[in-house]
């Protein structure tokens, strides 16, 4: 997309360019393919300042047709994502009826209806995404914040500190697990959506574990397992003296996790005394 007004279709092998999509009235800010392939969401900005009508579009990709214009409260979309399935897509950028304010919008793509509008957001959405299963959505904001929303109900479930700056974009990995987010003040922030379940899960074992060396101080199973919740919690040192004795012990212990430990026990070690980190028995 760009500010000529257009979007373009490219040839990734050759750099040939494909075809040409025209129609916006102002540059073209977003775009995005369908799950298929066979069609492309595109959002343009710069209807808020110069006070006229900015549309979300649907295009065939075979032909370069126009399917169809969304419309609604929109003056600015600075973000597109379609759902899993093809059949959503949600919007992010400037309201129109709130000067400077945000819009996040759900569309039905086969009839071009709105079917919902989040709020929450108090400036410019930048950046949508959907969960794998469609059941989700994440949104970044100008106003320093990342959502979580319900996507049947438009209910927002939680709000994230976009660190030091605006959130310009956010990614989710393929099983859902993880958000990438680029922030204005230069930096990346990756959330772990994984960590609430790994607690239940040492929830579960750590009691067998702590049976099992009140036994036998020596059992590898049970060292393994309290040495994996000390690298879990980055209790390296901790980590390191039970997963050692485990591995000694003949448990098979991850490389990696023991690799990550040691490098992040080194990382400490650069740090000035007063900012190492102080851990306490638990």
């Amino acid at each position: 997309g760009g500010e000529d007004n257009t979007m373009r279709l490219w040839d990734v092998a050759t750099g040939r360019e494909v075809r040409t999509f025209s129609g916006h009235a102002y540059g073209v800010e977003s775009v995005a393919f369908s799950p298929d392939g066979r069609m492309a969401l595109s959002g343009s900005g710069g209807g808020y300042e110069r006070g006229k009508p900015t549309t979300l579009m649907l295009w065939d990709m075979a032909t370069g047709r126009e399917l169809r214009a969304f419309s609604g409260d929109l003056h600015g979309v600075d973000c597109v994502a379609f759902s899993p399935d093809g059949n959503l897509a949600l919007s992010g950028g400037i309201s129109q009826t709130l000067p400077r304010g945000a819009h996040m919008n759900l569309w039905d793509v086969t009839t071009g209806r709105e079917l919902r509008a989040f709020r929450g957001h108090t400036s410019t959405v930048s950046s949508v995404a959907f969960s794998p299963d469609g059941k989700l959505a994440f949104s970044g904001s100008y106003d320093k914040t990342l959502r979580l929303w319900d996507v049947a109900t438009g209910r927002e479930l939680r709000t994230f500190s976009g660190g030091g700056g605006r959130a310009q974009r956010v990614a989710l990995s393929p099983d859902g697990n993880l958000l990438l987010s680029g922030n204005a003040d230069k930096t990346l922030q990756l959330r772990d959506f994984t960590r609430p379940a790994r607690y239940r899960e040492f929830d579960a074992l750590l009691p067998k574990a702590r049976e099992a060396l009140q036994k036998n101080e020596n059992d590898a199973e049970g060292l393994k397992t309290f040495g994996e919740w000390y690298a879990f919690r980055g209790v390296n040192g901790w980590a390191v003296d039970f997963l050692k004795r485990a591995q000694a012990g003949g448990a098979e212990v991850s490389a990696p996790t023991l690799a990550r430990c040691f490098w992040q026990l080194a990382e400490d070690e650069r740090e000035p005394a007063e900012k190492r980190p102080v851990y306490r028995a638990s």
